[in-house]
């Protein structure tokens, strides 16, 4: 495949296939080479990859080519994935060369860059100018992370976002506002987040009525589940799967599974609706009270339907 950044790719593929670079200790061996040549020459899933996995192999030492790769690259899917490790990596020479995809075409990719700067900006103006420029993206999904990317920065002040988010356009956004502000140490302003109950959005109300009710024993979990179990205006009752009369064991299992989904998406997606900082798999196995190669299928199903997103070890809704 001939690709501009191949050209580029040059230097850096010399620098970890030749004896200097050998002699500074470069971490990884073939196996660095193999991973900086797959950055810049492979397929974009092979590029992708290589993003990722370049970060554990060589630490630091992957900033270079990872921004050099940054500059070339033009697949979203692989330059949200250098992103994500350059930001990881936390060197803060890596900010100048994700700058430029703060406005890129795609939104991945620029949810993917505000998240990264975020981990590297030190001062609070940085940091506010970030949160702003990714609060004000016309995508929602930029919006979602850049909200759940400010809450798990130390120190950053939240209320306000969370005060703002309030009446965002989209469902979500507004979802991770009232959990944050039920969260509150300050029950006067945790209180606000009681008017989650009249938001128009079921995943709304859901997420923030448990939480009410432990706060302040509002009943705001049953009023969401009525409200769920109302049937839509012309819409037939589900049903079960049934085995055919003398249908053998393997058909008779086939539907016991569709009767028996395991763990229902709901439960996990409410898990996730009350975090912020998205779970782990271990988080999962602790709020849901299953075993770990339970839950563990069933992420696993999720994630390939497209249900839940993993960034680092974290599972989050889409």
């Amino acid at each position: 495949m001939e690709r501009a950044s191949m050209r580029t790719a040059f230097g850096a593929l010399d620098r970890f296939a030749s004896p200097a670079g050998e002699a500074r200790g470069l971490p990884g061996g073939g196996l660095a080479h193999s991973l900086v040549e797959e950055l810049f020459s492979g397929s974009a899933e092979q590029r992708a990859r290589a993003a990722t996995r370049i970060e554990a192999v060589l630490g630091l030492e992957a900033v270079e080519p990872l921004c050099e790769a940054l500059t070339v690259e033009t697949g979203a899917e692989v330059l949200a994935a250098i992103c994500a490790s350059l930001g990881r990596l936390g060197a803060e020479e890596a900010y100048d060369f994700l700058r430029p995809h703060l406005a890129a075409e795609e939104p991945s990719v620029r949810a993917a860059a505000i998240e990264a700067c975020l981990r590297l900006v030190r001062t609070e103006p940085d940091r506010s100018w970030l949160v702003e420029l990714g609060l004000g993206d016309a995508s929602a999904p930029v919006r979602r992370r850049t909200f759940l990317a400010a809450a798990a920065l130390p120190g950053f002040e939240l209320l306000p976002l969370a005060l703002r988010c309030r009446t965002d356009g989209d469902p979500h956004v507004r979802r991770l506002a009232y959990v944050a502000l039920a969260s509150e140490s300050d029950p006067a302003v945790a209180r606000r987040a009681l008017e989650a109950l009249s938001d128009p959005d079921e995943g709304v109300r859901r997420a923030v009525g448990p939480l009410l009710s432990r706060r302040f024993g509002v009943d705001g979990a049953a009023s969401a589940s009525s409200s769920s179990a109302r049937s839509q205006p012309g819409s037939a009752p589900e049903t079960l799967a049934k085995a055919p009369d003398g249908a053998g064991p393997v058909v008779a299992a086939a539907a016991r599974t569709t009767q028996e989904p395991g763990i229902p998406f709901e439960e996990i997606e409410l898990v996730l609706m009350t975090s912020l900082r998205g779970a782990t798999l271990a988080d999962l196995v602790e709020r849901l009270d299953r075993g770990e190669a339970e839950v563990a299928r069933v992420v696993e199903r999720y994630l390939a339907e497209g249900r839940l997103v993993l960034r680092g070890s974290r599972l989050y809704l889409p």
